[in-house]
C-alpha cells in the first residue's frame, strides 16, 4: 500500500499504513471513551467544521479514545512512550484513537485535527492507521522577551496555542531582568512581566501539555540590571554586561531575583542562563578576584551557588548553557582552555545542559565539541536556532540546515530534548514574522533530524497557514533575494541596519554602487513572485500572514529608496552643471525641483515602510522604538529640500550633494550609541582621575 499521508501532517508521523479508497466522513460524529478537555473539544470542532462535521453528543459514527499502556513496548524511552498514540481511521468514518497517556491522546487529536484540515484545503484522506511517538523526550522553542519586546499575555496564549498544535511540549521565555520582581520592579521596564501574569500564563500552558520555563542569566547579559546608577559600582565589563561576583551585594540582589522568578512561575525547571562570561575583568575588582581565583574557578563557585540555591529552596531542575563548561566557548582566547574542568568539575552533575550551536559541520569545528558533551555523560538538550537575527529577514535555507543538523547530533550523541532558539534583533523585527523558521523545529524535534524531505513544503504550510505550499515558497523566494545580495557583498542584516540605524542616505551610498540596475531588476522580479505567492498563503492564522509582509515591505522600499536617491543624485549633479550657464536657469530649476522631487518619493517610501513596521510590531508588542527612528529618517530626508532652496538662493554655488545628506545619528541618541558611551565607566573611571573626562564624555 502506498502511502500518500506521510505529506498532510506536520510534524511528519513515524509510522502511517494506508488503505485503499477513501474515508467517508460522517455529518456528526460523537465522542466516546476517554473525556476530553474543554479547549481540546474546541480545537477539534473547529477542525470538523472545516470539512462539514459536526461534533454531537449523540452520533451514528464515533470517535472512541482510550487509556492503553500494551502495544507500545517498540517504543524505548518511557518518556517518549508516554506520549505515544495510535490513530485509526476506517472507511466509514468511524474512528480510534488509543494512547498510555493523556499527552498521547492530546497528540493523537491533534493528527486528526491537522488531517481533517488537509482533507478541507482538497487533500485526498485515506483510510489509515497512525502509530506515533516522539524523538525527543523535550520539545520546544525560545521566545527573547529580554530586547524590547513585551508580549501580551493574549499574544503568548495565541503562541501556546501554535505550539499545541506542532506537539511542542516546552516554551522558554527568556526574560532577563524584564520580570517585575516584587520590590524590584524598577529592574524592568514597566511593560516586564508580572508575577500574576507569570502564574496565568503557566496554568493556561499546563492544561494545554505546554511547560512554560522562566529563563534569565545572574553572571553575564545583564545591562538591563547595570544601567541602574546604584548597581554601577559592582558591574563589570566595557558593556557592564557583568556583576562583579564576588561583591557583598551581587549575591542577595541575585537571590532576590531568583525567588521571585522561582515562585511566579511554578515549573519544575528553570533556565538560569549562566553563559557568555568572556570579556571579564574591566572592574580592577574583578580583575583581582580572577587573578587570585583563576577565571574558571571564578564563574563556577557563583554558578554553582545559583544552582544549588535553585535545587534546594525552590525544588527546581536547573537549566544552563553549556557553551563556557562544555561548548562553543571553552577554546576560544577569553575562555577558560585547559582550565575548563575546573569550571565543569563544580556544576553540579544533575543541572541540565542547553547545548547551543547556530551553524553546521561544515567546517569541521563542531565535531569535537558535541563529542566532548557526549563523553561527559551530563544530561543534556541540543538548542538550534530559527537564524532569524542572521539575515535581513531570516533564513529558511539556514534554519533548516542547522536544525536538522543539531536534531541529529543530539540523536548520536544522547540528548534528550531539542528546543530551537530565537533571539530578537535590535531593529526591524518581528518575532511572528519569524515564527515558520522557529516552527520547522517541530518536525525535527518530533520525527528526528532527518533531512527535510519534499513533503515539508505542504505539510508545514498546510499546518500553519492552511495552504498546499504556498508558505514555503514564499520563504524560498525571500532566501532567493538574500542570496542576490549576498553575491552582491551586501552582508547579513545590512539592509536592517542600514534603515534603521544609518539611515537612508547611508542604505544609498552603501548600496547603489553594487546594485547595478540588472541586479535591481532581478530582486524586483523575485519580489514581484513573492507578491504574487503571499496572496495564495492561507488565511487559517491571519495575524502570521499579516507578520509576513515585513521582509516583503522591507527589501521593495529599499529598492524604492535607492531608485530615488539616484534620481535625486542625477538631477542635482545636472544643476550643478547648468548652475553657472548664461540661459539655463528655467532647466536649471527644473534640474532642481526634478532633485526635491524625488528625495519626496524616498521620504515617501520610508513612510510607507514604517507604516507597515509600526502596524506588525507594536500589535504584537514590540516597543515603538524601531517607528521613531524611521520618523527621524523621513523628517531628516524633508529636511534636505530647504537647504537646497537656501543654496539656490544663496547663489554662492552648490554644496557636494552628500552634504546635504549629513545627517546626526538620531537612532543612536537615546538608544545604543548613547548606551555605549555610559558604559565605558569602568575605562574612564579607574582611579579617579578621569571624573571630568567621563562627564565630558558621557554628555
Amino acid at each position: 500500500m502506498k502511502s500518500i499521508t506521510l505529506d498532510l501532517v506536520f510534524p511528519r508521523p513515524r509510522n502511517v499504513r494506508v488503505g485503499h479508497g477513501m474515508v467517508r466522513l460522517p455529518r456528526t460524529l460523537g465522542l466516546t471513551g476517554e473525556p476530553m478537555a474543554p479547549w481540546l473539544r474546541a480545537r477539534l470542532a473547529r477542525a470538523c467544521r472545516s470539512v462539514g462535521v459536526e461534533l454531537r453528543t449523540e452520533a451514528a459514527c464515533r470517535l472512541q479514545m482510550e487509556l492503553k499502556t500494551t502495544g507500545f513496548a517498540s517504543i524505548r524511552d518511557p518518556d517518549c512512550r508516554t506520549e505515544a498514540y495510535r490513530l485509526t481511521l476506517d472507511a466509514n468514518g468511524s474512528m480510534h484513537l488509543c494512547g498510555p497517556s493523556p499527552a498521547g491522546l492530546r497528540h493523537g487529536i491533534i493528527t486528526l485535527c491537522l488531517l481533517l484540515e488537509a482533507r478541507a484545503a482538497g487533500a485526498r484522506l485515506s483510510p489509515m492507521v497512525v502509530t506515533d511517538a516522539p524523538v525527543f523526550s523535550v520539545r520546544g522553542f525560545q521566545i527573547d522577551m529580554a530586547r524590547e519586546f513585551f508580549p501580551s499575555p493574549a499574544f503568548l496564549k495565541r503562541m501556546i496555542n501554535r505550539a499545541v498544535d506542532l506537539k511542542f511540549n516546552t516554551i522558554w521565555l527568556y526574560l532577563e531582568n524584564h520580570f517585575r520582581a516584587p520590590g524590584l520592579e524598577d529592574l524592568s521596564q514597566k511593560e516586564g512581566m508580572t508575577p500574576a501574569e507569570a502564574r496565568e500564563l503557566s496554568a493556561y500552558a499546563a492544561v494545554r501539555g505546554i511547560d512554560l520555563v522562566p529563563g534569565t542569566n545572574v553572571l553575564s547579559h545583564m545591562e538591563g540590571w547595570f544601567r541602574l546608577e546604584r548597581y554601577s559600582d559592582f558591574s563589570d565589563g566595557a558593556m557592564r554586561s557583568y556583576p562583579l561576583l564576588t561583591h557583598p551585594r551581587t549575591w542577595p540582589l541575585v537571590q532576590d531575583y531568583l525567588d521571585a522568578l522561582a515562585e511566579a512561575f511554578p515549573s519544575k525547571n528553570f533556565h538560569a542562563g549562566l553563559d557568555e562570561l568572556l570579556f571579564t575583568g574591566t572592574n580592577p575588582e574583578a580583575a583581582a578576584a580572577i587573578r587570585k581565583k583563576g577565571k574558571a574557578a571564578y564563574f563556577a563557585d557563583f554558578a554553582c551557588k545559583v544552582i544549588r540555591h535553585l535545587q534546594e529552596v525552590h525544588g527546581k531542575t536547573v537549566w544552563m548553557w553549556d557553551d563556557m563548561v562544555l561548548g562553543k566557548n571553552v577554546f576560544r582566547p577569553e575562555g577558560f582552555n585547559q582550565d575548563y574542568r575546573k569550571a565543569l568539575d563544580r556544576i553540579p552533575r544533575d543541572a541540565v545542559m542547553t547545548h547551543w550551536y547556530y551553524w553546521t559541520d561544515r567546517d569541521g569545528k563542531h565535531a569535537p565539541i558535541i563529542e566532548r558533551v557526549a563523553k561527559e555523560g551530563r544530561p543534556f538538550v541540543v538548542a538550534p536556532s530559527n537564524q532569524s537575527y542572521t539575515c535581513d529577514f531570516g533564513s529558511l535555507k539556514a534554519a533548516l540546515e542547522n536544525q536538522s543538523y543539531m536534531a541529529r547530533c543530539g540523536q548520536s550523541a544522547g540528548a534528550f530534548g531539542l528546543v530551537c532558539t530565537h533571539w530578537e534583533s535590535r531593529y526591524g523585527s518581528s518575532y511572528l514574522a519569524s515564527w515558520p523558521l522557529q516552527a520547522l523545529a517541530a518536525g525535527f524535534a518530533w520525527s528526528g533530524g532527518g533531512r527535510p524531505g519534499p513533503g515539508l513544503r505542504r505539510s508545514l504550510s498546510l499546518a500553519l497557514t492552511g495552504d498546499h505550499g504556498a508558505l514555503l515558497d514564499f520563504l524560498q523566494l525571500l532566501d532567493r533575494v538574500q542570496d542576490v545580495l549576498a553575491e552582491n557583498k551586501v552582508g547579513h542584516c545590512m539592509v536592517r541596519s542600514s534603515f534603521f540605524l544609518d539611515g537612508p542616505h547611508v542604505l544609498w551610498r552603501r548600496f547603489t554602487g553594487v546594485l547595478p540596475p540588472a541586479r535591481r531588476r532581478e530582486i524586483r522580479r523575485l519580489l514581484e513572485r513573492a507578491r504574487r505567492t503571499y496572496r495564495n498563503i492561507g488565511r487559517r492564522d491571519l495575524p502570521l500572514k499579516r507578520a509576513l509582509r515585513l521582509g516583503m515591505a522591507l527589501f521593495e522600499e529599499a529598492l524604492h529608496v535607492m531608485d530615488a536617491f539616484d534620481r535625486a543624485w542625477d538631477e542635482y549633479h545636472r544643476a550643478a552643471e547648468l548652475e553657472r550657464t548664461s540661459g539655463a536657469g528655467r532647466e536649471f530649476e527644473r534640474r532642481i525641483e526634478g532633485t526635491n522631487r524625488n528625495l519626496e518619493a524616498a521620504a515617501k517610501s520610508i513612510e510607507r515602510y514604517r507604516r507597515v513596521v509600526v502596524e506588525l510590531e507594536r500589535r504584537t508588542g514590540h516597543t515603538p522604538y524601531d517607528g521613531y527612528a524611521l520618523t527621524a529618517w523621513i523628517e531628516a530626508v524633508r529636511s534636505v529640500t530647504p537647504l537646497i532652496r537656501a543654496a539656490v538662493r544663496d547663489g554662492g554655488g552648490l554644496p557636494c550633494f552628500e552634504k546635504l545628506l549629513y545627517l546626526p545619528p538620531c537612532y543612536y541618541g537615546s538608544n545604543l550609541r548613547q548606551l555605549q558611551v555610559q558604559n565605558t565607566f569602568h575605562h574612564w573611571f579607574g582611579d579617579g582621575r578621569n571624573t571630568v573626562s567621563l562627564r565630558r564624555r558621557t554628555i
